[in-house]
């Protein structure tokens, strides 16, 4: 591992994620540190706990974009979706040659792309950083995938620090869409189990249910369990509808509004009519990527 430098960081935007890194990379001895938040610079009740927050671990607030870039090594990026274009824009006026804009917001592939475009015109490096793992648990070990012609001089000066940061190749977005794919798995659960558990509630069963489903998940043979499930998809998509529908209709029972189980019924309804019986012959699917390839191949036609 190379040795610790003197650098000084900034973040643009002090949320959880700012935060949980900021408070873990000074633990580590990352002396410079240093934070502009609009809410903050506003007096908003919000900027007030993030100022609270930065002062008590050591942070440095300043009150401007500008005092923020000027004399960061590297800038990390962390507002929300719908503004990381906005502030990449506004930044790329700002950063010099030698910089690091590090853009650590969960947004689309075609959003880091327009932000690498305005970033690059300052001659400022853009990397692409899709966080994969969940700050309150891991804090600045939080899993970081980088993209980017820029990503090994990031992941000198931040692996002494502890960070843990896995380069992946391809053009700018790919950091990005592979964290929003994970994403629809992620995001997912967290609907699916909660709209589960507002119906069990309604029976005194969210304990009994949360060993019960823990109990599948805590095997540790997820890759090969959910294999099964989408590899046999390919043949009993069918039955399964049935059974989705029995299951949205639980849920309505209960008196909860069944979001998240409307779409799944509404998935195996369309992947049922599709006719994978007679696409893979009666034969069960090698895999899941098999059947996937069969749905799409199916619905496109």
């Amino acid at each position: 591992m190379s040795e610790k430098k003197n650098i000084t960081l900034g973040f643009i935007g002090f949320g959880e994620l700012a935060q949980g890194l900021a408070k873990g990379l000074k633990g580590e001895g990352l002396a410079k540190i240093k934070t502009f938040d609009k809410a903050v610079a506003d007096g908003t009740e919000a900027g007030k706990k993030m100022q609270a927050a930065a002062e008590g671990m050591g942070v440095t607030v300043v009150g401007s974009l500008d005092e923020l870039i000027e004399g960061a090594d590297l800038v990390f990026s962390t507002v929300t979706p719908a503004a990381a274009v906005v502030v990449g824009t506004a930044a790329a006026a700002l950063l010099k040659p030698g910089q690091l804009y590090c853009d650590l917001n969960s947004c689309t592939p075609s959003y880091k792309r327009q932000s690498q475009a305005e970033v690059v015109k300052s001659g400022a490096d853009y990397l692409d950083v899709g966080v994969v793992g969940g700050i309150s648990l891991q804090g600045h070990r939080i899993p970081c995938l980088v993209c980017g012609e820029a990503g090994p001089k990031l992941k000198e000066l931040m692996d002494p620090y502890g960070m843990s940061l896995t380069l992946v190749e391809g053009e700018i977005g790919t950091a990005a869409l592979m964290k929003m794919l994970r994403s629809v798995v992620l995001k997912g659960i967290e609907a699916l189990m909660l709209e589960m558990f507002m119906a069990a509630q309604t029976y005194g069963l969210d304990e009994t249910m949360m060993a019960n489903v823990a109990a599948t998940f805590n095997r540790g043979d997820f890759e090969a369990y959910s294999n099964m499930l989408m590899s046999t998809h390919g043949l009993h998509a069918a039955r399964r509808c049935d059974e989705a529908e029995m299951i949205r209709d639980t849920i309505k029972e209960t008196g909860v509004e069944p979001f998240v189980t409307d779409g799944i019924f509404n998935f195996f309804k369309h992947s049922a009519k599709l006719g994978m019986p007679e696409y893979f012959k009666g034969v069960k699917p090698a895999d899941y990527r098999a059947v996937a390839k069969a749905i799409r191949e199916l619905s496109a036609k």
